[in-house]
């Protein structure tokens, strides 16, 4: 016990990123397909960036996805919201990968994300959402696709995002596409939906459009002749990608096809608001140049640093309450349990930073179950640590 109230050290504070990640099941009410199922939602959000994956499964066969039609799936993103318009509410961004054993065919992700893990908090959030490809009923480790996001308090506009498969994988990303409704999802008929880059504007009335990647890599997706005071902005690595199409007229589609060796591939989403796209254009293109030079320089890897002041924040809001819990108690073993094995993680990560080797993906998401399970145990403290003081009091009986 005195080891783990040593544990227990006060950090300092500074801005960090607002993580807020909940689940809820709701039920599903839409006939006939639907009577009997549920709804599992999962939000998360890195302060103005919000992501919501809704899913309908059926409860009777072990939550197995269902699909009935409009609205048994959801993958959205909140970010640059105009009423219904910015980046999509329901359908952010889709990955296709392909497998030579499977004759190359791209194919997409399960209807159901694996999970949702917090890898990083502090200044810079990091956010793990992890899919199984399908193509077969067996998962193998080796098929995770991951979606990596990361948030940083002092870059309010701008959220980071890395596609990637795991090192070992026989899989290649096929495409990546990011979705929006640039300003708003209606308009008169006047209104037209246009892509800007430094190259040249097109009106997407008109047609869909190729771009080239090696020029063509900051997307600005906007309106004209209405809605034009809002617009969704994407950069890319030119160097990880082979093609780019943009289509749409009602929602717009950015799909990337990144090269044949690429594992991982690499945006930067943002937005403007409130202002006029001649204005808004000029100023994103102006500075392209150095948003893609910082979306480069981004170190997709977790701050150790920071996840362990995570880990501490957390302890030293029980250290109160374990002070006043006896050292025999279950909850303090589990927990000293639960901390020996998150320092040994610690440790094992830092020694494999010092020797200059990577963490797995894995490996970094362990940290985000260490917390899982801290969180989980706050009440049963709590709960110990009133009826400890009631027995002190003499208020509670042996």
């Amino acid at each position: 016990m005195n080891a783990l109230l040593a544990a227990v050290v006060l950090i300092a504070a500074t801005p960090d990123v607002g993580v807020k990640l909940t689940t809820k099941r709701l039920p599903v009410k839409k006939p006939p397909k639907a009577v009997g199922n549920v709804f599992v939602e999962t939000r998360l959000t890195l302060d103005n960036f919000k992501l919501r994956h809704r899913v309908a499964v059926d409860p009777r066969k072990g939550d197995e996805p269902v699909r009935y039609g409009y609205g048994d799936f959801f993958f959205g993103s909140e970010f640059g919201r105009q009423g219904n318009g910015g980046w999509s509410l329901w359908n952010f961004t889709r990955v296709h990968v392909a497998d030579p054993k499977r004759g190359n065919t791209p194919f997409g992700l399960y209807g159901r994300a694996e999970g949702f893990h917090v890898v990083e908090r502090g200044p810079r959030a990091m956010v793990d959402v992890v899919w199984w490809p399908k193509g077969g009923p067996k998962r193998h480790p080796n098929e995770l696709v991951t979606l990596r996001f990361v948030k940083h308090a002092a870059e309010r506009k701008w959220c980071f995002i890395e596609t990637s498969l795991e090192p070992t994988s026989q899989l290649r990303l096929a495409r990546v596409q990011y979705a929006a409704y640039p300003a708003h999802t209606t308009g008169p008929p006047a209104r037209e939906r246009w892509v800007t880059t430094a190259a040249r504007s097109h009106n997407l009335m008109a047609g869909g459009i190729s771009l080239d990647p090696a020029t063509e890599w900051a997307i600005s997706l906007h309106n004209k002749h209405a809605h034009e005071r809002a617009g969704s902005l994407l950069v890319f690595d030119p160097v990880e990608v082979a093609a780019v199409r943009v289509e749409g007229t009602y929602a717009v589609a950015i799909m990337i096809t990144p090269k044949p060796q690429c594992t991982r591939l690499h945006v930067a989403v943002s937005y403007f608001l409130r202002e006029h796209f001649h204005q808004a254009n000029a100023a994103f293109l102006a500075a392209a140049p150095k948003s893609l030079e910082r979306l480069r320089r981004k170190d997709w890897e977790p701050d150790l640093a920071h996840v362990d002041a995570a880990w501490r924040r957390e302890m030293a809001g029980l250290a109160d309450a374990l002070s006043c819990v006896g050292m025999l108690s279950p909850v303090v073993k589990r927990l000293d349990k639960l901390s020996a094995g998150y320092s040994k993680a610690l440790a094992a990560a830092r020694a494999r930073r010092a020797k200059g080797e990577a963490v797995s993906r894995r490996g970094q998401r362990a940290f985000s179950g260490f917390l899982t399970q801290l969180h989980a145990a706050r009440e049963e403290v709590f709960a110990a640590a009133v009826e400890a003081l009631l027995r002190e009091a003499h208020l509670v009986g042996d």
